[in-house]
């Protein structure tokens, strides 16, 4: 926590004789916590995928490899913009929860508003944020003037769903980054098995065409084929190891289908969640305006739910 943050929240904890309070904003910690680790979660099972699938050292894994590392570096900046999120949640629900002044509740928050554009900007999403120095500071200063905490979250909203939709712009070209990444990384795996594909259709039309001479033997439509009968059992243990690294492949392949499926279904449903982080806050301003504890949380909390299995 930055200090002047630091200041703002003492100021308030003096007149905290009852320890903090139930907040609107108390569960949206946790949920930003949970989709950022969801997407954590999901690069991790895409690279276990992709390196399990391909020979370490070879040229296929290394052009994987690089593919992977771009997409984890555009990933992982969605997963810091929602631990941002995640601080910003935690911010709001600490100046919110500790009944001190007014005016110092307000700055509490107003700040809290400063470090989270300061926080989003070094994920480096820049300028895909909306919002610039100038805009930040205007919104700061219509926080400070604001009447009461729920006012200055309403005066905050038109910033925080700016930057918002910035992150969900920025998270757009992952859809058809994950789209180009999948079929590069599976034509790189085909490429990499190809003797075992051809080796196993090989030995397949070989056996095939043995078995086929054998039965017209025991049809009496031929002459008996011992040649085709030892040719079959000599290739029985060849055609077990190719059956068996045939299908090792072929799973390989279904399982980095999966991991990018899923993975492009993530992003999508992260979007949403983007979006939708800007009604929670607006819940949050609507019950403290209506003196609850409790806000209308059930649009994140489905996509929370959702995403964080």
């Amino acid at each position: 926590m930055r200090p002047h943050l630091l200041v703002c929240l003492l100021g308030i904890l003096p007149a905290a004789c009852a320890g903090p309070q139930p907040t609107p904003a108390d569960p949206l910690p946790e949920y930003a916590s949970t989709l950022a680790a969801s997407v954590d979660d999901q690069l991790a099972v895409l690279g276990r995928e992709v390196r399990l699938a391909f020979p370490v050292g070879g040229h296929e894994a290394q052009l994987a490899g690089e593919a992977l590392d771009q997409l984890a570096i555009d990933l992982r900046m969605q997963a810091l913009g929602w631990r941002a999120l995640e601080t910003h949640a935690q911010e709001m629900r600490q100046v919110l929860s500790h009944p001190g002044t007014e005016g110092a509740r307000i700055e509490g928050l107003t700040v809290a508003f400063r470090e989270l554009h300061l926080r989003l900007i070094q994920t480096g999403m820049g300028e895909a944020l909306g919002i610039g120095l100038a805009q930040q500071q205007r919104t700061e200063r219509n926080m400070l003037l604001a009447g009461d905490c729920a006012e200055t979250i309403a005066v905050s909203l038109p910033s925080l769903q700016q930057i918002l939709e910035g992150m969900n712009r920025a998270a757009e070209p992952l859809e058809q980054r994950l789209e180009q990444d999948r079929r590069l990384v599976l034509a790189l795996h085909a490429q990499a098995n190809q003797a075992v594909v051809d080796r196993h259709h090989y030995l397949s039309e070989r056996r095939t065409e043995l078995e086929r001479r054998l039965a017209a033997a025991a049809a009496g439509v031929a002459p008996m084929d011992h040649e085709a009968e030892q040719e079959l059992a000599a290739m029985s243990a060849d055609w077990q190891r190719s059956e068996q690294d045939f299908t090792a492949y072929g799973q390989r392949q279904r399982a980095m289908e999966e991991a990018f499926r899923r993975a492009k279904d993530h992003v999508r449903g992260i979007r949403g969640a983007t979006l939708e982080w800007g009604v929670a806050l607006r819940e949050v301003g609507k019950a403290l305006e209506r003196d609850r504890d409790q806000a209308n949380l059930r649009l994140i909390e489905a996509s929370v739910k959702e995403l964080g299995n």
